[in-house]
């Protein structure tokens, strides 16, 4: 499954600056905005977070940087459990509440990642996508000033996803709670430093539609349109 997906993004990443850039265009309709947004957004990331994450990169040991990618990971889980069950789906919200409940007490917190070897699988949702599962629209695309590529409904859920995650808002020490909101940052950034090289032809566009393509992957349960490794061996990866 991993690999699958992983060659499914490379292809959407290559195939991104050109064609699917008609595709998405109607879901752009405040272009000239989102680009004044994407360029001040680019900025920080390159002279701030980037360089961070990089360095994190560096210095962190693979297993310790694995560790804190699967911790954070398993906090994200909660939001996905309660919009799968705002969205009624009874076996997704059953799975991910296994792979919560064993990550967190097998995992020691979450750091070890004990869920996925024993076969679960991991379904992400937002509150954007319950949204949009009862009818309403993704909406159009928007680049939001230090948050990035969003839809309007994910946006919309950005204040009720992070509600779910709160568990450092109700840690006592203040700085506790900036350290950890600061590492999850810069790991997140930091996971994403190899695919840059994938990057071609306009920034702008080739960010749009990978991020519209994911968004779409999400909305559709992992379903993936006019899926060009549909046919292929189901044992490929094994």
């Amino acid at each position: 499954m991993k690999s699958r997906m992983l060659v499914m993004i490379a292809l959407v990443l290559s195939l991104a600056p050109w064609a699917q850039a008609a595709r998405f265009d109607d879901r752009d309709p405040w272009e000239n905005w989102n680009r004044k947004v994407f360029a001040f957004n680019d900025v920080l990331d390159q002279y701030a977070l980037r360089p961070v994450a990089q360095a994190y990169r560096d210095v962190m040991p693979q297993v310790l940087d694995n560790c804190v990618t699967n911790f954070f990971n398993n906090l994200r889980r909660i939001p996905t459990l309660g919009n799968q069950i705002l969205q009624l789906k009874p076996v997704p919200a059953a799975e991910t509440t296994l792979s919560l409940i064993f990550d967190t007490l097998f995992g020691l917190g979450g750091v070890i990642d004990v869920a996925h070897e024993w076969g679960l699988r991991d379904q992400k949702e937002d509150f954007g996508q319950t949204l949009v599962h009862w009818g309403l629209p993704d909406g159009p695309y928007l680049v939001l000033p230090f948050l990035g590529p969003r839809t309007v409904s994910d946006a919309v859920g950005i204040v009720p996803d992070n509600l779910w995650t709160g568990v450092f808002d109700y840690t006592p020490h203040r700085d506790t709670r900036l350290v950890a909101k600061a590492v999850e940052v810069v790991d997140k950034r930091a996971d994403v430093i190899p695919a840059e090289r994938m990057i071609q032809g306009d920034r702008y566009l080739f960010i749009r539609n990978a991020y519209l393509e994911k968004r779409n992957y999400d909305i559709l349960d992992g379903v993936i349109l006019n899926d060009p490794f549909a046919d292929d061996d189901p044992y490929f990866d094994e």
